[in-house]
């Protein structure tokens, strides 16, 4: 990942499920293959709809007028994901909310990082 991104993406996800959920339950787990790593945060909040879902990476974009924030934690995510050659994936959480998944690919030994644009 580029500098400072994965603390960024994480702050971002977590501010977003946090918000989200009504109860406060937000899991991250990681899952780790031999060629990628992936970080996924999941809250117990309402989700999003399919449309939502496409949408929410867009600037500026919030569910409603009443959801808190700026619209861009989403947005800056997905920028964090492409400029570091990661994924972020969208998805419905088991047994009810959002699941966001950033997956990375795993470096080569001894490759360095990917610089910011």
């Amino acid at each position: 990942a580029v500098p400072g991104a994965i603390e960024q993406m994480l702050d971002n996800l977590l501010e977003n499920a946090l918000d989200a959920t009504p109860r406060g339950e937000v899991t991250v787990a990681l899952a780790r293959s031999a060629d990628a790593v992936a970080v996924t945060v999941r809250d117990d909040g309402p989700g999003l709809s399919d449309t939502d879902k496409r949408d929410a990476t867009q600037r500026f974009w919030r569910g409603s007028a009443a959801t808190p924030g700026t619209g861009l934690g989403l947005a800056i995510v997905d920028a964090l994901a492409l400029a570091s050659g990661a994924t972020l994936a969208l998805a419905d959480a088991p047994g009810g909310g959002l699941a966001v998944t950033v997956t990375f690919r795993a470096a080569a030994p001894g490759a360095a990082p990917p610089t910011a644009p």
